[in-house]
């Protein structure tokens, strides 16, 4: 005779069920860190499982991860296309440099955005790539966001824009790993 599962109790089940394997996890740990072994291995073999995901930008220039179950990362189109152009440029982009990019990443973001008004969207790209204004900042931002919502921040950095200040930025994915349609 099957069994039944209150559909009220489900989440609890879960919740219970969740907190025993943290708890067998915390108790393994620690008996590792009796037996002598650092955090930092302990990362390493937690790290070890964590595999990341190919890239495949699509001839629409929609953005999947392929290997964790296709997931769309959605982009409003400026900041898609801040990404597209940091994408073909893997040795890095500096900031004060990005007037350089100027009609490089216009013609990405007219690629996207056929319709519009021309003015609006080029003064658009102007301000993205004036190293004087905020807005490279807040595309980055919106980049990193869509990226951290859908899973841990240690593997979505591999993803998102990332630099020190004043070197230059770039996304750190392998070039191997992004599949262009």
């Amino acid at each position: 005779m099957p069994s039944f599962v209150d559909p009220d109790l489900a989440d609890e089940n879960f919740d219970f069920e969740s907190q025993q394997l943290i708890d067998e996890i915390r108790e393994r740990v620690e008996a590792l860190r009796n037996k002598g072994f650092n955090t930092t291995f302990i990362h390493d073999i937690i790290d070890e499982s964590e595999h990341l995901s190919r890239l495949r930008i699509t001839k629409d220039y929609r953005i999947y991860l392929v290997d964790y179950q296709n997931m769309e990362i959605k982009l409003p189109v400026l900041p898609k296309a801040v990404f597209f152009l940091f994408l073909h440029h893997p040795e890095g982009i500096r900031f004060k440099e990005l007037t350089d990019y100027y009609s490089e990443l216009l013609q990405i973001y007219l690629k996207m955005n056929p319709i519009g008004g021309r003015t609006k969207q080029e003064q658009s790209i102007r301000d993205v790539t004036n190293p004087c204004n905020n807005s490279i900042n807040e595309k980055c931002a919106r980049i990193r966001e869509a990226f951290v919502q859908n899973f841990d921040d240690r593997l979505a950095k591999n993803y998102y824009i990332t630099g020190k200040r004043g070197e230059p930025k770039r996304i750190v994915l392998d070039k191997s790993m992004i599949i262009w349609e």
